[in-house]
């Protein structure tokens, strides 16, 4: 069956977008918040900020500290961070689905599995749906770095200083997503899909998830 031009947004939902550098996690959530104005998009800097300002406020001794950085030297320090970042993410889901506000986060260092696992028993994430971008094509991941090295006017050498570890990354983050074995958790190859192709993906699988 075709999928229709729009699907419809529950009111109570949001969606996590996560994938390595250069995997089109902002443009997917720009697109879709262009086509559907029903949805917040908030990324992961501003969503750190609200971290932040959870640590800060409802937790006291030595460990109410979030590092900020975007990337990491390896995988599992990101999963690391992202562990201490479970509970003000959680609260901020919650919130959001609260209130009836459908939202999209997106970021570099987001590791689903961590969320899934620590929220397992809350009915409210039955209303969370992760879709991992993965690009399985090295070539095409490179060009793809390259490319928006030089639209931000950023030397396009630089690529190659963290391409192998940004790699190794996402093949990662790939196999853990599938070992879930979670329906609410998808990891979506986007390495021959442009734009277009990748919202269409994204709005199938919400399709599907509501159907």
């Amino acid at each position: 069956m075709p999928l229709k031009s729009k699907v419809s947004i529950p009111l109570e939902f949001v969606l996590i977008i996560s994938g390595m550098p250069g995997a089109g996690k902002s443009t997917l959530a720009l697109n879709l918040v262009k086509k559907y104005s029903e949805f917040r998009s908030l990324n992961q800097m501003n969503l750190l900020r609200f971290a932040t300002r959870y640590f800060n406020q409802d937790i006291s001794g030595d460990d109410n500290t979030v590092h900020i950085g975007l990337r990491f030297r390896t995988y599992e320090q990101g999963k690391e961070h992202m562990s201490k970042l479970v509970p003000p993410i959680a609260a901020f889901i919650k919130r959001q689905l609260e209130k009836k506000i459908p939202t999209i986060i997106e970021g570099v260092d987001f590791y689903p599995p961590y969320l899934a696992l620590y929220n397992k028993e809350e009915a409210y994430f039955d209303n969370v749906l992760f879709i991992n971008l993965y690009c399985s094509n090295e070539k095409i991941h490179y060009s793809r770095l390259v490319e928006r090295e030089k639209q931000r006017q950023q030397n396009p050498s630089r690529v190659d200083l963290f391409f192998k570890n940004i790699r190794g990354k996402n093949e990662l983050l790939h196999q853990d997503i599938l070992e879930q074995e979670n329906p609410r958790m998808k990891s979506l190859d986007v390495a021959d899909l442009n734009e277009k192709e990748v919202l269409e993906a994204v709005e199938h699988i919400i399709s599907e998830m509501y159907s």
